[in-house]
C-alpha cells in the first residue's frame, strides 16, 4: 500500500546518511533530471561514508532527536551505498512487530489473568489501523512502542515481586535505550516511576526507594554522557524543546488540540468519532445505570491496571499539551493501552450483566465487538492507512501528463525540498529556485509552458502565481493542478 513517504520519513534517511548540512543541498537554477539530488541526501555516499556513526551523532546534535533510531537506519543503508529504498526504513519496523506482539501478549496475561483474552487483545490491536499505520511509518515510533512496552512489562512483572538485581539492571538499560530512541519516552517513564515510587513509599520499602533513585539517576547521567546534546534539545535552544515549554504555559488552541487528538484515537482505534461516542456512551449508561455495578468493577481492578491507566491518561494529557502537531504518531506508543483497558472494561461489564453466560461466550463477544470497531475504522479511513499515501499515486499520474515540460520548484525554506522524491523526477527536467530569484533566473529561459511548484510560508501559492502572470513575463495563463507534499502545483503557459 505504501506508495510515497511523509516529509519526516524522507528526513529519516537524510538525517541518518547525509554528510554535511542537515538540509538537502541544491544549486538554484540548475537543471536536474532523475533522482540525483535526492539520492545524495538520502543515501550513504560511498564506502567511505558507510558506518559513519560520528556523522549520525553530529546530524542529530544539529537536529532535535536522539540518535539511536538513526544509527539503525544508517547501519542498514551502509550495506547499500548509493541506493534508496523504502524497505530500508520498513525493515526495523517489521522486526519490531513480533517483539511488540510478544510483549503485548505478556502484558495482557498479567492484566487480564487469561492467555485467551490476552491473545484476543493482541489480535484486535494487531489488526487495528493505528498498529498497521505505525508499522508503515518510517520513523522511530515502532521502536518507541517497544521501549514503552518493555518498561511497562518490567514494572508489571515485578510489581508484587521482590526487586532483585535484574530488575534494577533492566530498568537502567530500558531507561537509557528508551531515552535515546525518543524523548517522549521520558514522559511514560516518569509516570510509571511516579506510581511505583508512591507504592514503595506507601509500603515503607525504603531500600527500594533508594535503589530506585540511584538507578534512575545513573540512567540519566549515562544517557547524557552518551548524547550530551539532549540537554540542549530538551532544555536549551532546541526548537522542539522550546516549542514544548511554550506549549506548557500556553492555553491557546487547547480545545483544538484535545479535539484533534481525540479525533485520531477515534478514527484509528474506535471506529470513528460517531461510533466511538456511541460505544462509550453505551458503556457509560450500563455502568452508571446502577451504582453497585460501577463500585463492583472498581474493587476488582488491580493496582497494576491502575498503574497502566494512570500512565496512559497522564501521558496523553501531557502530549496533547506539548506536542507540536495534532498527530497520531504521538499516540501510537500508548494506543495499545487504550485498546487493552477498553477491552477489559467491556469484559468486566459483560460479566456483571450476563452472569448466566459462559466465560468463553463473554470473551468472544467482546473480541467481536472490537474487531467490528477495527472494520469501522478502516471504513472511516476509506481503506487507506494515512501513511500509505495511496492518493499520491493518482496525483503522480495527473502530473505525468506534463512530463515533457520543465518543472520549477519555488521555495523559501530548503527543508521542504526532500519531500518530492517521487514526483519531481517524473519530469524530463526540473530546477529549484528561491522565490526571490525566480524572475531573474527565468528571464533567460525559453520555455513556453512550465509546471510550477510553490512552497513558501510567507506567501500563498495563488498570490505568487498572480504576481508572475501580471509581471509582464511570457506566461499569461495558469491552471491549478494539485497539492503535492508541501507545495501547490500549477501549469503556466503563454
Amino acid at each position: 500500500m505504501k506508495t510515497d513517504l511523509f516529509i519526516d520519513e524522507y528526513w529519516t534517511y537524510g538525517l541518518a546518511n547525509h554528510a554535511g548540512d542537515v538540509v538537502m543541498t541544491i544549486e538554484n537554477g540548475k537543471e536536474y533530471a532523475g533522482t540525483g539530488p535526492f539520492d545524495k541526501f538520502f543515501t550513504v555516499g560511498g564506502v567511505s561514508q558507510a558506518f559513519d556513526y560520528a556523522n549520525v551523532w553530529a546530524q542529530q546534535e544539529a537536529d532535535v532527536h536522539p540518535p539511536f533510531y538513526y544509527v539503525i537506519i544508517h547501519t542498514i543503508c551502509s550495506f547499500f551505498p548509493g541506493v534508496f529504498s523504502k524497505w530500508f526504513g520498513l525493515i526495523p519496523n517489521l522486526f519490531c512487530l513480533p517483539v511488540i506482539d510478544i510483549l503485548l501478549y505478556q502484558i495482557g496475561k498479567i492484566m487480564f489473568g487469561s492467555r485467551a483474552r490476552s491473545l484476543m487483545a493482541v489480535i484486535v490491536y494487531g489488526f487495528g489501523a493505528m498498529m498497521m499505520n505505525m508499522i508503515i511509518f518510517i520513523r522511530m515510533y515502532a521502536l518507541l512502542t517497544v521501549a514503552v512496552l518493555a518498561a511497562v512489562f518490567l514494572f508489571l512483572w515485578y510489581f508484587e515481586r521482590e526487586k532483585d538485581r535484574r530488575f534494577w539492571l533492566y530498568l537502567y538499560l530500558i531507561s537509557i535505550i528508551g531515552t535515546l530512541v525518543q524523548y517522549y519516552f521520558l514522559i511514560v517513564l516518569f509516570f510509571l516511576c511516579l506510581f511505583q515510587g508512591i507504592v514503595f513509599l506507601w509500603r515503607r520499602k525504603w531500600k527500594d526507594v533508594l535503589c530506585f533513585l540511584l538507578t534512575l539517576t545513573a540512567a540519566g547521567v549515562s544517557s547524557v554522557l552518551i548524547f550530551p546534546a539532549m540537554l540542549d534539545h530538551i532544555f536549551g535552544s532546541g526548537y522542539r524543546g522550546q516549542e514544548a515549554w511554550d506549549n506548557i504555559v500556553s492555553v491557546d488552541n487547547l480545545a483544538e488540540r484535545i479535539v484533534g487528538n481525540v479525533g485520531w484515537m477515534a478514527r484509528e482505534l474506535f471506529g470513528g468519532r460517531v461510533v466511538m461516542v456511541l460505544f462509550f456512551l453505551a458503556i457509560g449508561v450500563l455502568l452508571f445505570g446502577r451504582k453497585g455495578r460501577f463500585k463492583s468493577i472498581l474493587k476488582e481492578i488491580s493496582l497494576q491496571e491502575y498503574m497502566v491507566l494512570c500512565m496512559t491518561v497522564c501521558y496523553l494529557a501531557v502530549i496533547i499539551k506539548i506536542a507540536p502537531f495534532r498527530a497520531d504518531r504521538y499516540i501510537m506508543c500508548v494506543g495499545w493501552c487504550l485498546i487493552f483497558l477498553s477491552m477489559d472494561l467491556l469484559h468486566r461489564l459483560l460479566c456483571l450483566l450476563k452472569k448466566d453466560w459462559k466465560y468463553e461466550k463473554i470473551c468472544v463477544l467482546g473480541f467481536l465487538v472490537f474487531l467490528g470497531l477495527n472494520v469501522s475504522s478502516m471504513i472511516v479511513l476509506k481503506g487507506e492507512l494515512p501513511f500509505s499515501y495511496l492518493t499520491n499515486r493518482g496525483l503522480r499520474e495527473q502530473l505525468s501528463q506534463y512530463k515533457d515540460s520543465m518543472a520549477v520548484y519555488i521555495y523559501e525554506d530548503s527543508w521542504t525540498l526532500c519531500n518530492h522524491y517521487e514526483d519531481l523526477p517524473l519530469f524530463q527536467k526540473y530546477m529549484f529556485v528561491n522565490y526571490k530569484e525566480f524572475p531573474e533566473i527565468m528571464e533567460a529561459r525559453k520555455e513556453t509552458g512550465i509546471v510550477l511548484y510553490v512552497s513558501t510560508s510567507s506567501y500563498e501559492g495563488d498570490a505568487i502565481v498572480d504576481e508572475i502572470l501580471s509581471s509582464g513575463q511570457r506566461w499569461k495563463e495558469a491552471e491549478f493542478l494539485c497539492t503535492y507534499g508541501m507545495a501547490n502545483v500549477y501549469y503556466l503557459w503563454e
